[in-house]
């Protein structure tokens, strides 16, 4: 018997001259600039800077443009419609009829986060989901990655991938920075002009920079405020280790620290990778749902553990302790993704461990003494954030309607 994704890949390839005939169609449709909408992760999930600049500008209203969702996921769409948001299943004449229709485009990877083949002449806006610390777009240097054969392979890869997923390699009107670092990658990554990659912030640092604190809360299977002290643990994701994450972590020994310090730690994975460990026997030790967006848990959070996540870069803006597991870093840049920085230099201020015995001495030195010796944020902030407002989401929205005219 065929496996199904086996099956799922065969038919889409059978179908491709239907779905290409439907691009070239699609830009043959008035496009309505009045109308934007919204999809995030593989029109799979509802986060990231998508979800954040959503809630802005229905929040602001304009009488005169509509903000949609579109999702893939009919729990997505019932959860958004009790909320009173218009939002669209994508499978439905209702979302076709959107998505055909809308002249622009919002999301965090790729317009397939919304539908590609439904784009051809859009406003395609990219709100990426981090800032560059790993190479991305046409900067992968990595020949093991599939992303550098996109871009780098022989002619017949090259052909292969842009006819089979063509929205790696489509053009942005808009890709909005953090900063001049952060335009200048998504510029060579993207081959975009000055113009095309304005500083405006990321939206979803908007609620980590925010000093309201009426904001609802996320909702999580555990009661951290029952916790003295909350960790959050988000190491960045693996191309080669993505099947079955192996993380060099005693969680016996973290629990029972945790447990003497009355403290909580939370582990997020990336929402591609899979963890079998059982870890349901440890009550200071939580497992975050892979699809719950993080950013108001990591307000929440005393202190923030990862590796080579940009989300360090999100965290220091609120002035609160990031320490680096760096366990792999070799290897990573090997097998994975190489990186435009030299890590250990840029990172010089902040407290980096390389064995699991070096990161629980840091965790003891932490839930015991307080923030000591847990880094200088300046240098970094000033590289990587020209704003630490809560205005992002305002500044890009402003850049958008530029766009629209």
């Amino acid at each position: 018997m065929m496996d199904r994704s086996l099956i799922g890949k065969v038919t889409f390839i059978a179908l491709l001259p239907f779905f290409y005939s439907w691009y070239f169609i699609s830009g043959i449709i008035p496009r309505d600039k009045k109308l934007w909408v919204f999809g995030s992760w593989n029109g799979v999930r509802f986060a990231d800077n998508s979800k954040w600049l959503f809630h802005y500008c229905n929040s602001q209203g304009c009488p005169n443009t509509h903000y949609i969702w579109i999702s893939k996921k009919k729990k997505i769409i019932k959860e958004l419609e009790s909320s009173g948001y218009k939002c669209a299943f994508l499978y439905s004449l209702k979302g076709l009829w959107y998505v055909s229709r809308a002249g622009v485009y919002v999301f965090d990877m790729f317009s397939s986060d919304i539908s590609y083949w439904t784009s051809r002449k859009a406003v395609k806006v990219l709100l990426m989901h981090g800032i560059p610390i790993k190479k991305i777009g046409r900067d992968i240097d990595n020949k093991n990655n599939y992303m550098y054969r996109c871009y780098h392979g022989s002619n017949l890869e090259r052909l292969l991938y842009r006819v089979v997923r063509p929205w790696w390699v489509e053009k942005y009107n808009l890709v909005p920075s953090t900063s001049a670092y952060t335009s200048e990658r998504f510029r060579t990554a993207f081959a975009l002009t000055d113009k095309e990659t304005p500083i405006t912030g990321f939206s979803r640092n908007d609620i980590l920079y925010s000093i309201n604190q009426n904001e609802k809360k996320v909702s999580t299977t555990c009661d951290s405020y029952s916790y003295s002290k909350q960790v959050i643990y988000m190491p960045t994701f693996r191309d080669s280790d993505r099947a079955n994450r192996n993380i060099p972590i005693d969680w016996s020994r973290i629990n029972n620290l945790f447990k003497e310090h009355k403290s909580l730690f939370l582990l997020k994975l990336h929402p591609n990778e899979k963890f079998d460990v059982d870890l349901s026997d440890y009550n200071h030790l939580k497992i975050v749902d892979k699809d719950v967006d993080v950013y108001h848990l990591l307000k929440e959070s005393d202190l923030l553990i990862t590796d080579y996540s940009s989300v360090s870069l999100d965290f220091i803006g609120t002035r609160k302790p990031v320490l680096l597991y760096t366990y792999d870093l070799v290897e990573y840049c090997l097998n994975d993704r190489s990186l435009y920085i030299d890590f250990e230099d840029l990172f010089k201020e902040l407290p980096i461990a390389k064995t699991f015995e070096q990161l629980y001495k840091q965790l003891q030195h932490y839930l015991s003494k307080g923030l000591s010796d847990f880094g200088n944020f300046d240098a970094l902030l000033s590289q990587f954030h020209t704003y630490t407002d809560h205005l992002a989401s305002h500044r890009i929205r402003q850049e958008i309607e530029k766009c629209t005219g």
